[in-house]
C-alpha cells in the first residue's frame, strides 16, 4: 500500500486520525520518493477549519524532498495558504535546522523526537550552491 493509499484511507475516517496521518507523512518523508510528494503538497494546501493540524506538519516535511520541495514551499509562502508558516519553515531550514515544535505550531508533542528527515550537513544560509546548482523543478 502506498503512502497515498494509506493517507486517503485515513482521511475518510471520522474523526480524522490526525496523528496517524502525520505519522504516514513522516514515513513518506524519510524515503522522499518523488511520487509521494503530491500527497504531502495536497495536505499542505488544506485550508479549512482545523486543517492546520495536518497542513503545518506536511509543510514542515516538504524540505525532505530537496530543492523541489523547497521550491514548492516557497510557492506556498508566496501564494498561500499558510504563508506565515511557510516563511517560518523556510527561515528555519535556512539556518540548517529541521523545523521543531518551537518553530511551527501544531507539529505535535512527539514531533521533535520523530527525526522526520535530516538536512545535508552543508545546507544552510552559508551554502547557497545547493539551491543554485540544482534542478529547480518540482519533485518527480
Amino acid at each position: 500500500m502506498t503512502p497515498q493509499d494509506t493517507i486517503d484511507r485515513l482521511l475518510e475516517q471520522r474523526p480524522i486520525p490526525v496523528c496517524s496521518v502525520v505519522t504516514e507523512l513522516t514515513r513518506a518523508s524519510r524515503d522522499a520518493v518523488p511520487a509521494d510528494f503530491d500527497v504531502v503538497l495536497g495536505i499542505a494546501r488544506l485550508n479549512d477549519v482545523f486543517d492546520e493540524r495536518l497542513a503545518y506538519p506536511a509543510m514542515a516535511l516538504m524540505p525532505a524532498w530537496g530543492v523541489g520541495g523547497i521550491d514548492a514551499l516557497c510557492a506556498l509562502a508566496a501564494e498561500g495558504p499558510h504563508e506565515s508558516v511557510a516563511f517560518s519553515i523556510l527561515s528555519t531550514i535556512s539556518l540548517g535546522r529541521v523545523p521543531s515544535s518551537a518553530d511551527v505550531p501544531f507539529l505535535g508533542s512527539d514531533w521533535d523526537s520523530s527525526a522526520a528527515y535530516v538536512l545535508a550537513p552543508n545546507f544552510g544560509a552559508g551554502d547557497r550552491s545547493a539551491r543554485q546548482s540544482s534542478d529547480s523543478g518540482p519533485p518527480g
